[in-house]
């Protein structure tokens, strides 16, 4: 099963700023400025970086276990390896963002962090205590944080 990142409000905002440059750029009158399209031009790479990491970047459940792919990177994290999953920022109330820490036994022990922005975070979360029962969950079944 694959969730790909949130868009969001936030998702919106960057699409629909350059197009309301792009028409202040060509009403011609008092708004149009020598730098005009140069905002037009800087708002339109930076929607379309945000599409791009819509994209390109998601969280796959696999039976090997949990992989994540950014842009060009890709790695999968075992289920046994899985040791907590929280909000993230620690300590804040859970707005969507998740850390999942992971923890790779020896002999190349090291321990890590995947930050998850899914678009169906309940979903991902019911899957994740599925595949990874040995792992705690710093919330309630919602997504809400527990005490």
């Amino acid at each position: 099963m694959r969730f790909r990142a949130k868009f969001g409000l936030l998702g919106c905002c960057y699409l629909a700023m350059p197009l309301i440059l792009l028409i202040l750029l060509l009403s011609r009158g008092h708004h149009a400025t020598m730098f005009g399209p140069w905002f037009v031009a800087i708002w339109t790479a930076i929607a379309l970086l945000r599409m791009l990491s819509h994209i390109r970047v998601y969280w796959e459940i696999v039976p090997e276990g949990l992989h994540e792919r950014r842009f060009w990177t890709e790695r999968t994290i075992p289920w046994n390896e899985i040791h907590s999953a929280g909000p993230w920022p620690d300590g804040k109330p859970m707005h969507g963002n998740l850390a999942i820490d992971f923890v790779r036994p020896a002999p190349l022990s090291s321990q890590g962090r995947v930050i998850a922005s899914p678009d169906r975070l309940d979903d991902f979360l019911q899957e994740l205590r599925r595949h990874a029962p040995q792992a705690h969950f710093a919330m309630r079944r919602s997504g809400s944080v527990t005490a």
